[in-house]
């Protein structure tokens, strides 16, 4: 019986052809956790599909090797980490060990590629300059103006495409209209230029990160602009 696939990309059920059907090789990457908290079950359920895919595989006959990420630098991780007042490496180490732990309970085959990986951050101190005004043509109208410079905490050197930021300027108009006394309504418009971050580095060697591998590099430029339009109505109940 042969072996089928949906197949997200063509959006259609495919059968199962490997690359070379004489070694029998498989390479399957799967998705991980994100260590901000110990996973649940419903967590666990997409890992055990995956476990039960590399079984079956290999019962067939298939010598499979697979590697999985752990995402440990994303907002929730970073924010935990703000919250527990510890460094982001030991805020997501902790739950790093207890996914192993739990997927060892279960019996989850651990994948081949589980060397961990931090990214260093080492932001730098920033600051954020800004300067704006209100101006008042007459009584029902307020209207706004204003620019700033915000600095990025990303350095040259540690800067990846998990964070390709950089410095950033910001332009803002709005503006108020009081209907009455009771009702006002405000619209704003905020066009964000960022200054276009470049990537360069090889790890392992110096210059570059050591979360990224001796033998990977990464070249490359962003282009990046943020539009930021907003709108909202002030009722005031007596």
């Amino acid at each position: 019986m042969s072996l089928r696939f949906f197949n997200t990309y063509s959006r259609g059920i495919e059968q199962f052809e490997p690359h070379d059907p004489t070694a029998r090789p498989i390479r399957m990457y799967t998705c991980g956790p994100t260590v901000y908290s110990r996973a649940h079950i419903g967590n666990f359920r997409a890992y055990i599909f995956e476990d039960l895919l590399q079984r079956h595989l290999e019962l067939r006959g298939y010598k499979v090797h697979r590697v999985m990420n752990i995402t440990d630098v994303e907002d929730k991780t970073i924010r935990g980490a703000r919250e527990a007042s510890i460094p982001l490496q030991e805020f997501t180490e902790q739950f790093k060990a207890a996914f192993f732990e739990d997927a060892h309970t279960l019996r989850i085959k651990r994948a081949d590629g589980s060397t961990l990986s931090v990214l260093p951050e080492n932001f730098k101190d920033t600051w954020r300059f800004s300067a704006g005004m209100n101006y008042y043509p007459d009584e029902k109208w307020v209207l706004r103006a204003g620019v700033a410079y915000d600095q990025s905490p990303v350095n040259n050197v540690d800067r990846s495409p998990r964070l390709p930021d950089n410095d950033r300027t910001w332009l803002a108009i709005g503006a108020r209209y009081k209907y009455s006394s009771a009702l006002n309504f405000d619209l704003g418009a905020s066009y964000i230029f960022v200054k276009d971050p470049s990537i360069n580095s090889v790890g392992g060697v110096a210059g570059g990160p050591p979360s990224i591998p001796a033998t990977g590099l990464v070249n490359g430029e962003y282009s990046s602009h943020v539009v930021i339009v907003s709108g909202q109505f002030n009722y005031r109940f007596r």
